[in-house]
């Protein structure tokens, strides 16, 4: 099988031997047909240097949904490189460092995401996953799942088991900043976290199919009617702040468009001096239409 090459074991391969010297030994353990398990034993055979073996590396299945994520127009980490380089070996270390919990690890990477952090290299991003930060944005956002005020549950159960709240975010990954929303405004409580991670799951997935559909709509709103008080260039990560501000609050749960939103605060005459005032105020409205709505 494919192996893994660590730095340690080329040097221990190259320790007292020339390149050419090294590939005669592997011709002639190949003419023997030898076969190793792992590059540490190959080494071991060539040079009679031992070792200390390193785990089994993860299959390329394993750190797939890793690389979708990382190369997903929803994560902005690595804005600042200019594109990301990476390699296999660099992914199975870092899933190495998370005991190969691939939930976990996109759940962090996300929550960093989030974070708004900016990071120039992939080896920068291990440090910062493990900053005081990511954990103080999970654990905020576990304390909204457990909370007993909440109205995402029918009752609040008796046991949150940790595995089970991880995949309520494993779920929310490629809109996590959004879950907090979805849990104030869910319409329908749910009986379990099992029914929460499923029904946030749909909702999602729901909304991302509807996204570039409203996201033309908004950007054919603007172009037409402005409302702003200054000119500056749209880019599509405000625009999709915005669109999930009106999808994931009272009004959009229950079905409304954030055009009828854009429509609503263009007729009250509102002007803004800046894509996130207008982000805010959809937020607001939203969520003032969708309780109105609710009410009726």
């Amino acid at each position: 099988e494919n192996c893994s090459v660590s730095q340690a074991a080329l040097d221990a391969l190259f320790d007292k031997s020339t390149p050419a010297q090294v590939m005669e030994k592997v011709k002639g353990l190949n003419a023997e047909k030898k076969v190793f398990d792992s590059f540490e034993a190959l080494v071991e055979a060539v040079s009679g240097n031992k070792v200390k073996s390193a785990k089994k590396p993860a299959d390329n299945k394993s750190f797939q949904p890793v690389l979708q994520y990382l190369a997903s127009p929803q994560c902005m980490l690595f804005r600042a490189a200019g594109g990301l380089r990476i390699n296999s070996n660099a992914i199975r270390e870092l899933l190495d460092s998370y005991d190969m919990d691939v939930q976990r690890l996109l759940c962090d990477v996300s929550v960093l995401n989030a974070l708004n952090v900016s990071l120039t290299a992939f080896k920068d991003l291990k440090p910062a996953l493990e900053q005081k930060e990511v954990r103080g944005y999970k654990e905020k956002l576990f304390g909204m799942i457990k909370d007993p005020n909440g109205t995402h549950f029918t009752s609040t159960p008796t046991e949150f088991p940790e595995d089970e709240m991880y995949g309520v975010l494993a779920v929310s990954t490629t809109r996590i900043e959004c879950l907090p929303q979805i849990l104030q405004n869910l319409i329908t409580p749910v009986s379990s976290l099992d029914e929460l991670c499923t029904t946030v799951e749909e909702i999602i997935a729901s909304k991302a199919t509807q996204e570039q559909s409203e996201q033309d709509k908004v950007v054919q709103f603007l172009s037409k009617f402005g409302m702003f008080s200054k000119q500056f260039p749209l880019t599509v990560p405000d625009v999709q702040k915005m669109i999930w501000a009106s999808q994931f609050s009272k009004w959009g749960l229950r079905g409304g468009s954030v055009e009828d939103v854009l429509k609503a605060l263009h007729e009250a005459g509102q002007v803004f001096e800046s894509f996130e005032g207008l982000t805010n105020a959809v937020a607001e409205k939203a969520n003032k239409m969708g309780q109105a709505m609710s009410d009726s």
